[in-house]
């Protein structure tokens, strides 16, 4: 196990090398490195959402929880001056008049 720590730390420390060095070049290096490596993370996030890596982002819905939410409010439906008429379940498609008459 060790063996594989030290070949991964060596690789780790030739890449970061590497990536410095980039820093140091001619002008247009030193522009391209940096969007270069925001663009690379960038996508490497959009991976990351995508398969939701180690469960960060949460559960995401099925699409048949997408296209067929459920409802349970009622919609309440009001007169022009403010009273109440009535509420309306979507659920048992039933209208509940209220008690005032209009």
């Amino acid at each position: 196990m060790r063996k594989f720590y030290a070949k991964l730390k060596y690789c780790f420390k030739v890449s970061w090398n590497w990536y410095v060095s980039q820093y140091k070049g001619k002008w247009y290096q030193r522009i391209v490195t940096p969007i270069s490596t925001f663009i690379v993370l960038f996508f490497l996030y959009l991976l990351a959402v995508d398969i939701n890596f180690l469960g960060l982002f949460g559960v995401s819905p099925s699409m048949e929880v997408i296209q067929n939410p459920v409802n349970n409010e009622a919609s309440y439906i009001y007169t022009e001056d403010g009273m109440l008429l009535g509420k309306f379940f979507p659920g048992s498609n039933c209208f509940e008049s209220s008690p005032f008459e209009v």
